[in-house]
């Protein structure tokens, strides 16, 4: 190719990479690749010449001189799996367009605008969903003051509430409803990042925690659906920490209840990891060199098996709201019969709800 790097790259794949590649190439010409074949030529360059990514102190956070010099024979296997540990989940079409996302930092998105099965669309600026608001700077939480919140539900545990307070907005009523084992079933599960084929087993540890859900701690959500299933209390918010797992069932519960199709939930659901992306690159990172200097041994040696295990716990995947659908059928049927006898919300109460969230087509 005859490309030379000539300032750095940040090992996260976005635009910003082609404003830090420059070459025979030119850079008048690469901004004009898209996304997905700039990474394909930034990993091929890395593995053709050799190239190796080395940390400068007091560049902030992913940023990263690169300098060629002769590496070990194993190193290309290394370096690409490190970048491809940093690609993001297979490209996909979101479900609809950024206006349902309004704050994507905290993964604040609402409900609105899915359409049902009968063509009907859920109304927006009522059901909302996002993950922790405790470090929401003056401008962000006018965004949330001008969503005119009825009701906040915070699905966390108490140790997690403490540690991150919700504040309040306005008028809005904050109801406080654990749906948690008192163990940290994720912490449980991050502890084995260091075991051989860990992302496996994390992720098998995940499915088991969405399958628990129905099977062992549906229970827990019965007051969650009794505050949202009353329209006195919209409009509402429902969020946990990161507003993937504990309030990802939630949405994707709520929009099945009231006929939204499958896949619309499913990609309601995977819609977290376009928001995520970023910040979970960006903590990889960090354990990468937390773990580095715990081990004593070089960032480039660490496992970037353990890396993969950590950033399973931080993003959404298919197989884990798979296994709640699966749960759903295998133990009650359908999603209204699991309504209608685990979360007791009548058909009648579910009519009035939609009522007043529905727009006929």
């Amino acid at each position: 190719m005859g490309v030379v790097l000539r300032h750095g790259i940040t090992p996260v794949p976005d635009r910003r990479l082609v404003h830090r590649i420059a070459g025979n190439h030119g850079t008048s010409r690469l901004p004009h690749l898209g996304t997905e074949r700039l990474q394909k030529f930034v990993l091929i360059y890395f593995i053709c010449h050799n190239t190796r990514l080395t940390r400068k102190p007091g560049i902030p956070q992913a940023q990263h001189r690169v300098r060629t010099q002769t590496n070990p024979p194993n190193y290309a296997s290394r370096l690409q799996n490190w970048y491809l540990l940093l690609l993001p989940e297979s490209p996909r079409k979101p479900p609809v367009t950024p206006e349902n996302v309004h704050l994507p930092e905290s993964n604040l998105r609402e409900l609105g605008g899915y359409q049902t099965t009968a063509g009907q669309t859920i109304k927006k600026g009522l059901l909302y969903r996002c993950g922790h608001m405790s470090e929401l700077t003056p401008e962000q939480k006018d965004i949330y003051r001008n969503l005119k919140l009825q009701t906040i539900i915070d699905l966390r545990r108490q140790d997690e509430v403490e540690e991150r307070p919700t504040p309040q907005f306005a008028e809005e009523t904050n109801q406080h409803i654990s749906v948690s084992d008192p163990d940290n079933a994720f912490a449980e599960a991050a502890a084995r990042a260091h075991e051989p084929d860990a992302a496996r087993i994390i992720l098998g540890e995940a499915v088991r925690y969405y399958t628990e859900i129905i099977t062992h701690n549906i229970h827990r959500y019965i007051p969650v659906m009794e505050y949202i299933f009353n329209p006195d209390n919209l409009p509402l918010l429902f969020h946990c920490t990161a507003g993937k797992d504990r309030t990802g069932f939630v949405a994707a519960a709520t929009l099945k209840f009231l006929d939204v199709p499958d896949e619309t939930v499913m990609e309601d659901y995977l819609l977290t990891n376009d928001l995520l992306q970023e910040r979970a690159n960006e903590r990889v990172i960090v354990w990468r060199e937390r773990l580095a200097a715990e081990r004593g041994i070089s960032e480039d040696d660490v496992d970037p098996e353990s890396l993969k295990a950590l950033k399973t716990l931080m993003l959404t995947h298919r197989d884990m709201i798979q296994a709640t659908f699966t749960a759903v059928a295998d133990n009650y049927g359908t999603w209204h019969d699991l309504r209608r006898e685990a979360l007791h919300i009548s058909d009648n109460q579910l009519e009035i709800f939609k009522s007043h969230v529905l727009i006929e087509k």
